[in-house]
């Protein structure tokens, strides 16, 4: 029976993915965050096996290394939705995040071109433990919108992102959907 449970865990893998947000609850809403995650990510919104189970690992840090989290694919998605009744965020806390994410996915795309050019190169987006789950990442990608989809507008000439609501960062297209579908539920 145990051998059995083995070869279904690898035909069947369960999908790994992980959250990251502010370490600080005021910087936003943590039980929101996490719910929106769960609703949108859990296999009942996915392509998987219905007898596998997804699991989310959730983890809370500071600073614009969370941008840097999702750009190297060791998290799948960065979510910062606000708790109070103005939402706007500060600029400062997102601008060098989001040049960050873009730079990274330009060269994963450019090294991509090139290993499947030359076939020589290889893009390592992953730690070996705990790295990303490449089945759920667009080679080249990261997606930075807020929660309605919308590119974060830095231009306003004011200090925060008055055109935006929240900040949703994720490693591809498709997981970018979802959370967005799974925040106007």
């Amino acid at each position: 029976q145990q051998q059995q449970q083995q070869q279904q865990q690898q035909q069947h893998p369960t999908p790994q993915y992980t959250l990251i947000q502010s370490f600080e609850a005021t910087h936003g809403n943590h039980g929101e965050q996490e719910a929106i995650a769960q609703r949108a990510l859990s296999n009942n919104n996915n392509d998987n096996n219905a007898n596998t189970t997804t699991t989310i690992r959730m983890i809370r840090m500071d600073s614009q290394a969370k941008y840097a989290m999702v750009a190297t694919g060791h998290a799948d998605v960065y979510l910062r939705l606000s708790r109070t009744q103005r939402p706007h965020e500060n600029i400062w806390d997102h601008a060098a995040g989001v040049i960050l994410v873009e730079e990274a996915a330009a060269a994963a795309a450019a090294r991509s071109t090139m290993t499947m050019t030359t076939m020589t190169m290889t893009l390592d987006l992953g730690n070996g433990n705990n790295g990303p789950n490449e089945s759920h990442h667009d080679v080249g990608v990261v997606v930075v919108t807020d929660r309605r989809g919308r590119p974060l507008d830095f231009g306003t000439g004011t200090a925060k992102l008055v055109n935006n609501d929240g900040v949703v960062v994720t490693t591809s297209r498709g997981v970018q959907q979802r959370i967005l579908e799974a925040l106007q539920q």
